[in-house]
Formats: C-alpha cells, structure tokens, sequence
C-alpha cells in the first residue's frame, strides 16, 4: 500500500509537467464533442450529459435545481462506468481498447475530476489484477483521489471531487437504489446546502426520475452522436424528462430554499475523508471501479 501510494505520488507528479499539453488536448476533444452534438431545442442538455458542458442557467436549470436533480446532470464517475460496461458489450469488442477509448471520453468532458476520478480507479485496478499487487479494494477510491489532487492541487477547492468522492463510497457500501439514494440525499447536504435544493422529495426524484436520466437519456444522447437519426427519439425522452421535474417541482418539494453560507474547503474535506473512511471499511470485500 505504503509503495503504491508513493508510486502513484511519483506519476501525478510527472504529469503535472505536462498539464498544460493535457488540458490543451482535452479541450480540443471537447469541442469536437460539442461540434457533433445535432441540433435540437435540447442541444443544452446533450452538451451537458455527454461532453461535460455547463447547463445555462434558464427554467430547466432551476426545476433541476430545486428537484436535487442537478448532480446527475453533470458527467460523473457513474458515466464512465456506463461506457465501460455499454463497450464490453459489443460482440468481439478488443479489450485492449477499454482504457484508451475511456481516456478519450474523459479528455471530451474536460477531464472534469469525477471523470478522471473513476477512470484513475479503473486503472488502478486493471494494475491490481495485471500485476497482482493484492491491494484491498477499499484502497482504489483513495488511491485514486489522491492522484487527482496530486495532478490537480487546486481540485481541493473542488466540490465536485468531494461530492463523487463521497458518493462512491456510499455506492460501493450500501446495496438497492432506495437505501443509496436516501444515504447520499443524507450525507451529501453539507456538500451541497449552499448551491442546490435538498429536501426529502430529492430521494423521490432519484428513485423516481433519476434511471430516465441514467438508463435512457445517457446512452441515447451519447449514441446520437455518431448516429443523429437517433435524435429523433432522445428529444421526446428529453420532453418527458423536464416535464415530469416540472411536475414533481409544482406538486411535491418545497420551494423555500436559499443559498447558505459556505463550509470551509478544510471542514468539508475532514467531513469527506472520515465518512468516506467509515463506509469503505465497513466492508472490505466490495470492489472498486
């Protein structure tokens, strides 16, 4: 453990040299990403979920807002998992084409930290097995933070490495939608009470709406790229999305939400780290990705 941590501390290092080389060529592929998304009333949304583009701020932005729908809008580590599993898949797929097919989709979504978190976690584990390194499974998602900031030191201001840091853990300890839901609704409020709606009806609208977004909207948006014809049928699943956040919105949550005072980077990490710590030991024997 004590070497790979040293090992992946002497990598995050070297990259760092080339950073900028890095960030250049990944926001080259990012507006290749944006250029092949067609056009559509929701063109927004697939820039969002497929290449890692920030949602404009109009209607749709605040009903997902307020409906704690927001995070899964934002490409995240459970995307890249997606691909992994919509590659592996395909008939006679070359294995060999996993992790560099991966990196490219990371470098389209601006190598943004939850992206690059899950794909340092998918290599660090394809190292395990390959070279037998016996590292406990628990350790991928620290091993992995740590390169991130390693490479990126100023991604310890970033909520969103929090946010998936946390997340992970909850994902890979607990077991059924309901229970992960309700604990990441739990758990993540200090993480998110200052920029986003939290209320009970949030663990209603991931169970409810969220595997729309996850199961549906996804993959289709993402496959319309190469295949626009498909375009066709994702903006009615688009349609359906927000009118059924609209709804929710109008009919269940509470709307007397306002921004609080931040945490502090330093509580909020202490935060992360301990809980993340509690949930990735209570059961060793999980795997990681």
């Amino acid at each position: 453990m004590h070497m790979s941590v040293v090992a992946l501390f002497i990598v995050g290092l070297s990259l760092h040299s080339f950073r900028s080389e890095w960030l250049s060529l990944s926001a080259y592929w990012h507006q290749l990403c944006l250029a092949s998304v067609s056009p559509s009333p929701w063109k927004s949304s697939y820039e969002a979920i497929v290449c890692g583009a920030s949602l404009p701020k109009n209607s749709n932005y605040f009903h997902l807002q307020q409906s704690g729908l927001l995070h899964m809008m934002v490409v995240s580590g459970a995307h890249l998992v997606f691909l992994q599993r919509l590659l592996l898949r395909i008939p006679f797929f070359p294995k060999v084409l996993l992790g560099p097919l991966l990196f490219l989709y990371c470098l389209c979504c601006q190598c943004q930290p939850p992206v690059l978190k899950a794909l340092s976690s998918f290599s660090i584990q394809q190292l395990n097995r390959h070279f037998k390194l016996f590292l406990q499974p628990a350790y991928g998602q620290w091993l992995s933070g740590l390169f991130c900031l390693t490479l990126f030191p100023e991604w310890w201001h970033s909520r969103s490495l929090m946010m998936s840091w946390l997340a992970s853990a909850v994902i890979k300890s607990q077991k059924g939608l309901f229970l992960q839901s309700s604990l990441c609704f739990l758990l993540l409020i200090p993480l998110t009470q200052d920029f986003a709606q939290m209320n009970p009806w949030s663990v209603v609208s991931n169970i409810l709406i969220g595997p729309l977004l996850g199961y549906w909207l996804f993959p289709l948006s993402l496959l319309s790229l190469p295949f626009p014809i498909l375009s066709g049928l994702v903006d009615p699943l688009w349609l359906l999305f927000y009118k059924a956040c609209h709804f929710f919105n109008e009919n269940l949550f509470l709307s007397y939400w306002s921004e609080q005072d931040p945490i502090s980077n330093t509580w909020l990490w202490l935060y992360v780290l301990s809980t993340s710590f509690f949930l990735s030991y209570q059961k060793r024997g999980n795997s990681f990705e």
